[in-house]
Order: C-alpha cells, then sequence, then structure tokens
C-alpha cells in the first residue's frame, strides 16, 4: 500500500473544511471576515508606505529647494573659498580693535574695556 501524496492530502483537508461548515455555518462567515480583516490589513499596509514614500519624496524635493537657495547666498565662490581655506593662520594673533587705533605705552585706560585704573 502506498502512502498517499500531498494532493490527495489536501484534498481530504478540503473535503474535511466543507463538511463543517455545512454543519456550521457560522463558521464560514468567520471565515469570510478573517479573509476580509487580512486584505483590509495590507491594504492598509499598502496605502500607508505609499503615502510614507510620498511624504519622503516631498521633504527630499524642500530639502533640495532650500539647499538651492542658500547656494545662492554664498557671495563667494568655490574657488575663493578653497583658497581661503588654503591660508595659514596668523603666528600673532590681535584685536581688531588694534588695527583701528594705536595704543599708547603706559596708557593703561583703554576705551570700550570697562576698565578704571584705581
Amino acid at each position: 500500500m502506498m502512502n498517499p501524496g500531498p494532493v490527495e492530502e489536501g484534498a481530504k483537508v478540503a473535503t474535511t473544511f466543507v463538511d463543517a461548515l455545512k454543519t456550521q455555518p457560522v463558521m464560514l462567515g468567520m471565515v469570510f471576515i478573517l479573509a476580509a480583516m487580512i486584505g483590509l490589513l495590507f491594504f492598509v499596509a499598502y496605502k500607508g508606505a505609499e503615502t510614507r514614500q510620498h511624504e519622503l519624496d516631498r521633504f527630499y524635493e524642500m530639502q533640495k529647494e532650500t539647499q538651492l537657495l542658500l547656494a545662492k547666498c554664498v557671495l563667494i565662490s568655490p574657488e575663493e573659498l578653497l583658497h581661503s581655506r588654503e591660508q595659514k593662520p596668523p603666528k600673532e594673533y590681535h584685536l581688531q580693535s588694534d588695527e583701528t587705533k594705536g595704543v599708547k605705552d603706559g596708557d593703561t585706560n583703554q576705551e570700550g574695556s570697562g576698565h578704571q585704573p584705581p
């Protein structure tokens, strides 16, 4: 005697399922409701992913526009920007006020320092 194949086993399961549905019609309704819920969940997941992709596309488009606007605000060319980065920092640092006004030797009262001599 041979073992039944998958087709025969599937046919037995289907026959048993149909017989159970004949005796209990409520079960048939539950199967339809379950199938409808699974279909609804897949539909909601598909639409949610589609909406998310649309939002991401709009977000990237908006970021691209912002980057283009900001790129137009730069007043120097990229070559000048590279050249300015290549310059070495000065060996001696000084204040901007030192360039506009000379400091006399012995003059401890500088304008804007907020320090008064005793």
